[in-house]
């Protein structure tokens, strides 16, 4: 870190060293015969409560009914949707999957269809069901300002959302404190934050309700524990990000919020499971809106030649603008 100072303050620096030390956490708890949170100062829990994340909320909007009614018959009882909507064409001969495009609405339209995409879910699940939303705007060109983020949090706020994430650019630090006082839904992020230095400015200002930390992105097991520790001293609890993370990152996420009570969320990426179980010794098995904690030795993550093989890169595969 410290010889790699131009270009390693954040990001990309901090998540390769974050890397390093997730497996060395990994190789001290397999040499101990132990699971990573007895390294960590030992389980406080036997269960975590945890979301499903599914991406982008669904167009049309009939379509969330499948999406959360798919999570509930698998045992979630929270969800996060998005503040966009996005539709699926047909499959084809080049895209077996289809392509999944955004559909632009003007900004009236968009908050009306936010609305009635709530009000109809809350129509069928009742109070079952939690829901969160995310705002998507921590890493895109042109974010929303504050004022429609107030907008959006108005809007929402009859359906009791858990919270509202990434409402605003982390550039605009002093959005985030104002959107807090003047949100009626908790307001949450980080993602996409490296080192305690960057969430300790959002800390400060008081602009977050929930942490976010991303195991994979923000430097690592430690470095995420003191951010953890650090929201503690504002009262602001953690809601551990997962995203893209379906091996290493989102078991030393699990070990970690085993270890620490202020840990209110596990996210989970539903998609990714068959990629998950094939590298999770322990499988991530939902019941009741919870999972148990892990049991293998180490991070609990099986990785040999046959899985290396079967998820190499493929060049040009990565996320494009």
């Amino acid at each position: 870190y410290d010889e790699a100072v131009w270009w390693g303050r954040s990001g990309a620096g901090r998540s390769v060293l974050g890397g390093i030390e997730i497996a060395l956490w990994d190789l001290k708890g397999k040499a101990l015969d132990t699971p990573v949170y007895q390294l960590l100062g030992g389980k406080v829990r036997d269960q975590i409560p945890l979301y499903a994340s599914g991406g982008p909320t669904c167009w049309p909007m009939e379509e969330n009914l499948r999406k959360v009614a798919f999570y509930a018959e698998r045992g979630y009882r929270t969800t996060k949707l998005s503040t966009h909507f996005y539709e699926q064409s047909p499959p084809s001969a080049t895209l077996p999957q289809g392509r999944v495009t955004e559909v632009h609405l003007p900004f009236a339209r968009a908050l009306e269809q936010m609305s009635c995409s709530f009000e109809m879910l809350r129509r069928e699940f009742g109070s079952d069901m939690d829901f969160a939303i995310d705002g998507h705007q921590g890493g895109v060109p042109n974010p929303i300002p504050v004022s429609e983020a107030v907008q959006i949090a108005d809007t929402l706020a009859p359906y009791r959302l858990r919270f509202y994430e990434e409402p605003l650019a982390y550039t605009d630090v002093e959005g985030y404190s104002e959107l807090r006082v003047r949100s009626p839904v908790p307001i949450a992020g980080g993602e996409s934050l490296s080192g305690l230095d960057q969430f300790h400015n959002l800390l400060v200002a008081r602009g977050l309700d929930l942490i976010q930390p991303d195991l994979g992105f923000v430097g690592g097991l430690q470095e995420t524990v003191r951010i953890v520790h650090h929201a503690e001293a504002y009262n602001v609890a953690t809601a551990i990000h997962t995203g893209a993370s379906v091996g290493p990152a989102l078991a030393a996420a699990w070990h970690l919020a085993a270890a620490s009570r202020s840990v209110e969320w596990l996210e989970h990426v539903v998609a990714a499971h068959s990629v998950q179980n094939d590298l999770l010794v322990d499988g991530l098995i939902v019941k009741d809106g919870f999972v148990a904690v892990p049991q293998g030795p180490g991070l609990g993550v099986r990785l040999n030649a046959d899985l290396l093989k079967k998820y190499r890169f493929v060049s040009g595969s990565g996320e494009r603008t």
